[in-house]
């Protein structure tokens, strides 16, 4: 796969940690193969598995965030998960505080005034 990185390099350590991923950690190599093609299309995990080693340290990470349900049509980067979850506890906070209604600049100046 390209992704813009040069290929991870064919040492000792990454061939025992492949080897170990399989045999130690009884990890099926369609799985492990699911795992690495969602990580190296992730924006974040992409950028921070540069070796099997690490793979292997991170493998029950990636498997559990490639499990997890993804809201709307694509994968939310963290900056728009927080902005998603910020945005609806301010709803829930406004809506509780203004008695159901949203807040607005009228009411905002009505909960100074008092």
């Amino acid at each position: 796969m390209d992704n813009g990185f040069k290929a991870p390099a064919d040492t000792k350590a990454n061939r025992d940690a492949a080897r170990l991923l399989l045999t130690r950690d009884g990890v099926e190599p369609e799985r492990a193969k699911a795992v690495a093609s969602w990580a190296l299309n992730d924006e974040f995990w992409r950028t921070n598995i540069r070796s099997f080693s690490k793979f292997r340290e991170k493998f029950e990470t990636l498997e559990a965030q490639m499990q997890r349900p993804q809201r709307g049509s694509g994968p939310m980067t963290f900056d728009e998960q927080r902005n998603r979850a910020n945005n609806d506890l301010f709803m829930e906070i406004a809506e509780s505080a203004a008695g159901g209604e949203v807040w607005s600049v009228d009411s905002w100046n009505r909960q100074i005034a008092q």
